[in-house]
């Protein structure tokens, strides 16, 4: 299943004419250096791509350019490993180009396509899909219910809140949205 398409971009209304095809690539593209760099791609990509995954996580080669030579302009399910196919499907596909668009509305750019792909442009939003992911992860485990997994998380929180000469007792865990406060508890521990 096809998860993105440069060419649905690049070849769609909107799009700036005086820009070249890739720049329809770009979101998708960072989206997948993100991927690689986290060592989400799929076992398939690993045994024919891997010069080309040195490339990018050597940062001499952008994951637009990744896209484009290796991945014929789509960014395919086969792609990603089964967990980074999951976290897509979560994330990029109703929440990644509204992330995106907040990275990069504070620029003087008139359109997404044109962000500049550069790796300098993908320091500002990995960070930010790098919290999604971890954000994913801890729902991944409540909805799990690895019970061990998430004391641990919980201990390690209150640790940590300990640590900083806060009192873990004024922590406030549970109310009438329990998850939200988890989810809070754990963005606490991740910061």
């Amino acid at each position: 299943m096809a998860i993105d398409n440069a060419n649905w971009h690049y070849g769609g209304e909107g799009f700036p004419e005086d820009l070249p095809p890739e720049a329809g690539g770009t979101h998708i593209g960072m989206f997948l250096a993100w991927a690689i760099m986290n060592h989400l791609e799929s076992e398939m990509q690993r045994e024919q791509a891997q010069e080309d995954l040195a490339a990018v996580r050597e940062r001499r080669t952008t994951g637009c350019t990744f896209l484009f030579k290796v991945c014929d302009k789509r960014l395919w399910d086969i792609d990603l490993s089964d967990e980074g196919n999951a976290f897509a499907q979560w994330y990029y596909l109703d929440r990644y180009l509204e992330d995106y668009v907040a990275v990069f509305a504070t620029t003087d750019i008139p359109t997404l396509y044109n962000v500049a792909d550069t790796w300098e442009n993908f320091d500002k939003l990995a960070p930010l899909i790098t919290a999604r992911y971890e954000t994913w992860k801890a729902r991944q485990s409540l909805l799990s219910g690895d019970i061990d997994a998430n004391v641990l998380m919980i201990e390690e929180a209150l640790e940590r809140l300990e640590h900083e000469g806060n009192d873990p007792d004024s922590f406030v865990i549970f109310s009438a949205n329990k998850e939200r406060n988890i989810f809070g508890l754990i963005r606490y521990l991740r910061s």
